[in-house]
């Protein structure tokens, strides 16, 4: 028996149309869409796949016109399958997971040969290979033919009936809607001549959009947004593509940078640059291997014996990764050096909270009603409150074979928060404290004036001197009639979100866990 296979992926229309066709010399038995991140080399071979399978126990030839098809049959396809379908790097290979279908594939016939066709010559073979070619490419148009709906089929498909469409919107997203320029007009909401779509409606349409071709967050969003305003849209495409089972199981696992860049990392360590120096040769010694974090610039030296890969594990083995000192991003861009108290924070018996709840705190603010503002943040507040020497024992830590601990109340460990809040809060009741809030190192007082609100500022700063605590000019802010503390913004006795955080949280990825 001969099978003649072909893959297909091209742009029409806008869109990117992949298929395969699995065909005899003159009759079309298996064609279909295939995702469009496929590609043309793996619609080849889904399509050989799809031969093999079809030709289950019985003495076929399959025909490819991809020589790279034909060499993962023959060749690379053993030699991936011996290295666990991983490249040097560890990750899976780029379309491993139907390399792996394929050679599972072609055990199934009793007897197979894969045979590579020229294009070029004109015989009978050449018919049926033609004939894959173009059933390849008419299978990859359906995508095209799923995305020819009108709008009123989509909205039977997902949404009630216009009258009804924007029934019990919330009042705050129709004040967002009047920011952005929306129209009513009997009843329905317009921007830029578009209906918009109610925030509910997002992942429903979304979904529908990517189970039609799953296409990737951007070609998706730009099928949703020829229809429809949706602000908030691409999120909510960012999460259907991102939870889709059929687009996880043939996307490449492994990220393609730009050329000539590398992804940055997003944590402390997560990446490292490694080379090898020179130096004098002393003691055996003749080189020093540097390492620099990528993202915090952390710099760390090792002279050696050898400028060796061996030298390298080790100086990894024994000194990186078993490291329990990690530089941490502070909101104003510098590092601050942190230990891993993990495993002591488990063991650490739990301690009444003296800590306000954040809602509790924008309640007592809110009640204020105040007209001016004036924050305090106090400099290394942990590092100003020394440790008794027997409680030092606890926090000890070992770098680089030598032993070190905190002889000041150390970040990392889980009730530093409470204990620092507990004894600034002490100090400011001792010191009669004009009428504040105070969130561990954070503390705020208001007024009905500028006066009065310096006046107040300035007596927490001096308690808070006498007490040994340090205070930085460029931490104290105010006063003001508009302030920011602990993320917060506040003006008039209210407070709201800054736009640059709320787009912050908006860009996030859900959690997968």
């Amino acid at each position: 028996m001969n099978l003649f296979t072909d893959g297909s992926s091209y742009y029409e229309e806008g869109w990117k149309c992949t298929g395969f066709a699995v065909t005899t010399e003159t009759k079309v038995l298996l064609a279909g869409p295939l995702p469009p991140t496929l590609g043309a080399q793996g619609a080849e071979i889904v399509a050989l796949t799809k031969a093999a399978q079809y030709a289950i126990g019985i003495r076929v030839n399959l025909y490819t016109d991809s020589k790279y098809a034909f060499g993962v049959c023959h060749a690379t396809g053993m030699l991936w399958k011996e290295r666990g379908f991983l490249t040097s790097a560890g990750k899976m290979i780029t379309r491993g997971q139907q390399i792996k279908e394929l050679l599972e594939a072609i055990q199934l016939p009793s007897e197979l040969a894969v045979i590579y066709i020229d294009t070029n010559q004109e015989n009978q073979l050449a018919k049926g290979n033609e004939l894959a070619d173009q059933a390849a490419k008419a299978a990859a148009r359906q995508v095209i033919f799923a995305m020819t709906l009108t709008h009123q089929e989509e909205l039977d498909l997902e949404l009630p009936d216009m009258q009804k469409l924007y029934e019990e919107l919330p009042e705050e997203e129709r004040r967002l809607w009047e920011k952005l320029g929306a129209e009513q007009q009997n009843g329905q909401w317009t921007l830029g001549g578009k209906p918009l779509l109610p925030k509910r409606y997002l992942i429903p349409i979304a979904r529908w959009h990517h189970e039609k071709t799953h296409g990737g967050p951007e070609n998706t969003a730009l099928r949703v947004q020829r229809l429809w305003a949706a602000p908030g849209i691409y999120t909510a495409i960012k999460r259907v593509c991102e939870g889709c089972r059929l687009c996880k199981e043939y996307a490449s696992l492994k990220i393609k940078a730009p050329a000539g860049k590398r992804p940055p990392a997003t944590y402390p360590f997560q990446k490292l640059q490694i080379d090898y120096g020179e130096m004098p040769r002393a003691m055996g010694y003749a080189y020093l291997l540097l390492t620099v974090d990528q993202l915090s610039g952390w710099v760390e030296a090792f002279p050696t014996r050898k400028n060796d890969s061996k030298e390298v594990i080790k100086a990894l083995l024994k000194e990186i990764i078993p490291s329990p000192i990690w530089p941490v991003r502070k909101s104003n861009g510098e590092w601050r050096l942190t230990v891993d108290y993990r495993g002591l924070n488990e063991v650490t018996l739990p301690m009444s909270a003296a800590l306000s709840e954040m809602p509790e705190l924008q309640y007592d603010l809110e009640s204020k009603a105040a007209k001016w503002y004036a924050t305090t943040d106090i400099a290394n507040a942990f590092f100003s409150i020394p440790l008794a020497a027997e409680c030092r024992p606890q926090f000890a830590f070992t770098w680089r074979g030598v032993q070190y601990t905190w002889n000041r109340l150390p970040q990392g460990w889980k009730h530093s928060p409470t204990i620092c809040h507990g004894l600034i809060q002490t100090a400011l009741e001792k010191g009669e404290a004009p009428e504040h809030l105070q969130y561990i190192d954070d503390i705020i007082v208001w007024g009905s004036t500028a006066e009065v609100v310096s006046e107040k500022g300035k007596k927490i700063i001096q308690i808070l001197l006498k007490a040994g605590f340090a205070i930085k000019q460029s931490k104290v802010k105010g006063p003001a009639q508009e302030i920011q503390i602990l993320g917060i913004k506040w003006q008039d006795g209210h407070h709201q979100i800054p736009m640059d955080f709320i787009n912050k949280i908006a860009a996030m990825s859900p959690p997968t866990t």
